[in-house]
Protein backbone atom coordinates (compact mmCIF):
# COMPACT_ATOMS: atom_id res chain seq x y z
CA UNK A 1 0.00 0.00 0.00
CA UNK A 2 2.63 2.52 0.81
CA UNK A 3 4.81 1.30 -2.18
CA UNK A 4 2.03 1.93 -4.25
CA UNK A 5 1.61 5.73 -2.74
CA UNK A 6 4.90 6.44 -3.28
CA UNK A 7 4.93 5.26 -6.44
CA UNK A 8 1.86 7.32 -7.53
CA UNK A 9 3.60 10.53 -6.15
CA UNK A 10 6.92 9.72 -7.45
CA UNK A 11 5.00 9.30 -11.43
CA UNK A 12 3.38 12.79 -10.66
CA UNK A 13 6.66 14.37 -10.01
CA UNK A 14 8.50 13.05 -12.75
CA UNK A 15 5.28 13.84 -15.29
CA UNK A 16 5.22 17.81 -13.59
CA UNK A 17 8.96 17.71 -14.02
CA UNK A 18 9.13 16.37 -18.09
CA UNK A 19 6.35 17.96 -18.78
CA UNK A 20 7.94 21.32 -17.62
CA UNK A 21 10.91 20.36 -19.49
CA UNK A 22 8.91 19.84 -22.90
CA UNK A 23 7.51 23.17 -22.63
CA UNK A 24 10.43 25.03 -21.33
CA UNK A 25 12.42 23.54 -24.54
CA UNK A 26 9.27 24.12 -26.41
CA UNK A 27 9.21 27.46 -26.25
CA UNK A 28 13.20 27.98 -26.37
CA UNK A 29 13.16 26.71 -29.58
CA UNK A 30 10.17 28.90 -30.87
CA UNK A 31 11.99 32.64 -28.78
CA UNK A 32 15.27 31.24 -29.11
CA UNK A 33 15.87 29.29 -31.59
CA UNK A 34 17.42 26.21 -29.28
CA UNK A 35 18.41 23.23 -31.70
CA UNK A 36 16.32 20.28 -29.17
CA UNK A 37 14.01 18.95 -31.44
CA UNK A 38 15.08 15.41 -30.87
CA UNK A 39 15.53 16.18 -27.14
CA UNK A 40 12.35 17.21 -27.09
CA UNK A 41 10.87 14.50 -28.94
CA UNK A 42 12.65 11.89 -26.33
CA UNK A 43 11.20 13.31 -23.63
CA UNK A 44 7.99 13.74 -25.16
CA UNK A 45 7.44 10.18 -25.75
CA UNK A 46 8.98 9.32 -21.86
CA UNK A 47 6.11 11.82 -20.61
CA UNK A 48 3.58 9.24 -22.76
CA UNK A 49 4.98 6.80 -21.17
CA UNK A 50 4.55 7.65 -17.80
CA UNK A 51 1.03 9.50 -18.28
CA UNK A 52 -0.03 5.79 -19.65
CA UNK A 53 1.99 3.94 -17.10
CA UNK A 54 -0.26 6.25 -14.06
CA UNK A 55 -3.67 5.86 -16.21
CA UNK A 56 -2.61 2.05 -16.11
CA UNK A 57 -1.94 1.78 -12.10
CA UNK A 58 -5.58 3.95 -11.39
CA UNK A 59 -8.03 2.55 -9.63
CA UNK A 60 -10.61 0.84 -12.36
CA UNK A 61 -13.43 3.51 -11.58
CA UNK A 62 -11.21 5.88 -11.61
CA UNK A 63 -9.63 5.32 -14.89
CA UNK A 64 -9.33 8.72 -17.32
CA UNK A 65 -8.11 5.99 -20.48
CA UNK A 66 -9.98 2.89 -21.31
CA UNK A 67 -7.70 -0.11 -21.64
CA UNK A 68 -8.03 -0.25 -25.52
CA UNK A 69 -6.98 3.07 -25.29
CA UNK A 70 -3.77 2.34 -23.23
CA UNK A 71 -3.06 -0.57 -25.42
CA UNK A 72 -3.65 1.68 -28.78
CA UNK A 73 -1.21 4.67 -27.56
CA UNK A 74 1.40 2.40 -25.89
CA UNK A 75 1.84 0.86 -29.38
CA UNK A 76 1.68 3.94 -31.34
CA UNK A 77 4.21 5.74 -29.16
CA UNK A 78 6.21 2.54 -28.58
CA UNK A 79 6.64 2.79 -32.73
CA UNK A 80 7.29 6.56 -32.70
CA UNK A 81 10.04 6.07 -30.33
CA UNK A 82 11.43 2.89 -32.12
CA UNK A 83 11.99 4.95 -35.24
CA UNK A 84 13.26 8.44 -33.29
CA UNK A 85 15.94 5.81 -31.82
CA UNK A 86 16.78 4.10 -35.62
CA UNK A 87 16.87 7.47 -37.10
CA UNK A 88 19.00 8.73 -34.57
CA UNK A 89 21.56 5.78 -34.49
CA UNK A 90 21.60 6.10 -38.00
CA UNK A 91 23.05 9.76 -37.67
CA UNK A 92 25.03 8.77 -35.12
CA UNK A 93 22.93 11.35 -32.58
CA UNK A 94 23.80 10.67 -29.18
CA UNK A 95 21.06 12.63 -27.42
CA UNK A 96 18.65 10.12 -29.23
CA UNK A 97 19.72 7.84 -26.47
CA UNK A 98 17.40 9.78 -23.99
CA UNK A 99 14.81 7.57 -26.38
CA UNK A 100 16.07 4.09 -24.67
CA UNK A 101 13.70 4.95 -21.08
CA UNK A 102 11.16 5.78 -23.39
CA UNK A 103 10.94 2.45 -25.57
CA UNK A 104 11.20 0.66 -22.06
CA UNK A 105 8.50 2.06 -20.47
CA UNK A 106 6.42 1.88 -23.28
CA UNK A 107 7.25 -1.73 -24.28
CA UNK A 108 6.56 -2.69 -20.48
CA UNK A 109 3.01 -0.57 -20.62
CA UNK A 110 2.42 -2.03 -23.51
CA UNK A 111 2.97 -5.48 -22.00
CA UNK A 112 1.25 -5.33 -19.37
CA UNK A 113 -1.83 -4.43 -20.61
CA UNK A 114 -1.64 -7.09 -22.90
CA UNK A 115 -1.46 -9.22 -20.50
CA UNK A 116 -4.38 -8.15 -18.29
CA UNK A 117 -6.40 -8.21 -21.63
CA UNK A 118 -5.58 -11.69 -22.34
CA UNK A 119 -6.24 -12.37 -18.59
CA UNK A 120 -9.91 -10.46 -18.97
CA UNK A 121 -10.47 -12.81 -22.15
CA UNK A 122 -9.68 -16.28 -20.47
CA UNK A 123 -11.92 -15.22 -17.06
CA UNK A 124 -14.62 -13.99 -19.70
CA UNK A 125 -14.31 -17.22 -21.89
CA UNK A 126 -14.58 -19.56 -18.77
CA UNK A 127 -17.22 -17.82 -16.47
CA UNK A 128 -19.29 -18.22 -20.29
CA UNK A 129 -18.65 -21.66 -20.60
CA UNK A 130 -19.67 -22.62 -17.43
Amino acid sequence: MFTEVLSMRLIKLAIFVLALTVLTTSIGSMLFGWQLSRLNSSLCMLLLGLLLLRAQNSDPGKQNLPPAGIRMLGAIGLIISTLILAQGLYRSDLVVLLTLPAVGLLGYVLVRSLREWQAREVTTSTSSAR
